[in-house]
């Protein structure tokens, strides 16, 4: 596979417009880019995975653009539609309808926190979570990675299983997050797609040569046994995520789950979440025990706690080395070299500013660490990568270091 950098936005734009013949638009920070990519992709003639270019519709407003999304579905026509905070709101009466009619719908959602006493641009859930009354199931990727490789799956899973759904990732944190992704060629979402189910759904469409009545009005007894009769659909559901989740995973090497658990087997205390909070509990989880499990086997080895011996460590090279190769699987070789302080790492912008981050956040408020950066013509002036590398490095340290590193 190819990797490119990109942002969540533009990763979830590149899958999301293989599975649709139409979607219907209206701007709302952070989601926009998402919305400007489907129509930048029709308008240069991109072609779906049906090979049919995406028609594109600009409304009034995200109540307008639901509701002819809504119209779309019933004609037999895929649509989608990308928003964000009250956005979302304004689209929950039609969402009733579609989850209602069974509909194989999908909204893209840069999830932001609905406006209370003041507007706010922060990432949180308050949005997505106001609409799970509605029939809509959520879905949730954590970085750009996960979203370029999993937001085949509540297109896939909402056509099979006649369950909509909210296709979510944090707003900022995961939609404006440069990194390299590994992009996922459409030829494979043909081999995933629930022909026969595509076949159903055009088949139900509004048609003057197959009449039909929709939108009754019901007494209260009828009512509710048609609404009780959806629920079949939804304790199917998450069997069908997890199918084509394995159908993914055999597809690009990966191991997804409807739910992955991360940590020991025994913990005694289990943290469940969604979207980009997961990678900061991973990495929590992995220092902590990383670190006990190093210092405890320094001290097996050495026979002194490792606190005590820390700062003399140059003098305990042999005991360091084996505890880095027992504790981290390090090879001798390489465990030499991270102690001679030559080892070479790899390691993604997110990871490192993260860790650059940790340094300077136990520093006083009023430490700067400052880089100073000089040649860049002459060193990555003629390289677009590692340009990019750059800008995405320093948008990435602007943005969550608090201003306590500089880039010059």
């Amino acid at each position: 596979m190819n990797k490119e950098i990109m942002d969540g936005n533009t990763a979830c734009s590149l899958v999301s417009y293989n599975f649709i013949d139409a979607a219907a638009i209206y701007p709302i920070t952070p989601s926009s880019t998402m919305a400007e990519l489907i129509d930048s992709y029709s308008a240069s003639g991109k072609l779906n995975m049906f090979n049919d270019k995406v028609k594109v519709i600009e409304m009034q407003s995200e109540a307008g653009a639901i509701g002819a999304v809504h119209g779309m579905l019933q004609n037999g026509i895929l649509s989608a539609t990308f928003t964000a905070s009250q956005g979302l709101l304004l689209m929950i009466p039609n969402m009733y309808k579609i989850a209602g009619e069974l509909l194989p719908c999908v909204i893209n959602v840069a999830a932001r926190t609905v406006a209370t006493h003041a507007l706010s641009i922060m990432g949180d859930h308050s949005d997505v979570n106001a609409c799970l009354q509605t029939g809509f199931a959520l879905f949730a990727s954590s970085n750009p990675q996960q979203v370029m490789d999993l937001s085949c799956i509540p297109y896939l899973a909402s056509l099979e299983g006649k369950v909509p759904f909210i296709n979510f990732f944090d707003g900022f944190r995961t939609s404006h997050e440069m990194d390299k992704v590994r992009v996922v060629d459409k030829e494979i979402y043909k081999d995933m797609i629930n022909k026969k189910a595509l076949e159903e759904f055009r088949a139900r469409s509004l048609n003057i040569d197959n009449p039909k009545t929709i939108g009754t009005n019901e007494g209260d007894n009828i009512y509710f046994q048609n609404f009780e009769a959806r629920s079949k659909y939804y304790i199917k559901l998450p069997d069908i995520v997890n199918k084509y989740m394995e159908m993914l995973n055999k597809k690009i090497g990966t191991s997804y789950k409807p739910f992955n658990y991360y940590g020991k087997k025994n913990a005694k205390n289990i943290i469940v979440a969604m979207g980009s909070v997961t990678n900061t509990i991973k990495e929590f989880i992995d220092k902590k025990g990383k670190t006990e499990k190093f210092r405890r086997v320094f001290e097996e080895k050495n026979g002194s706690p490792w606190v005590e011996s820390r700062d003399a460590f140059a003098f305990f090279e042999d005991d360091v080395v084996e505890t880095l190769m027992e504790v981290l699987g390090m090879s001798e070789t390489a465990a030499h070299n991270w102690f001679d302080g030559t080892e070479t790492v790899e390691t993604s912008i997110a990871q490192l500013v993260s860790e650059m981050k940790e340094y300077v956040d136990t520093k006083p408020a009023d430490f700067r660490l400052l880089f100073m950066i000089d040649e860049v013509g002459q060193y990555v002036g003629d390289s677009i990568d590692l340009l990019m590398n750059l800008q995405s490095l320093v948008e990435k340290i602007g943005s969550e270091c608090n201003g306590k590193i500089w880039v010059v």
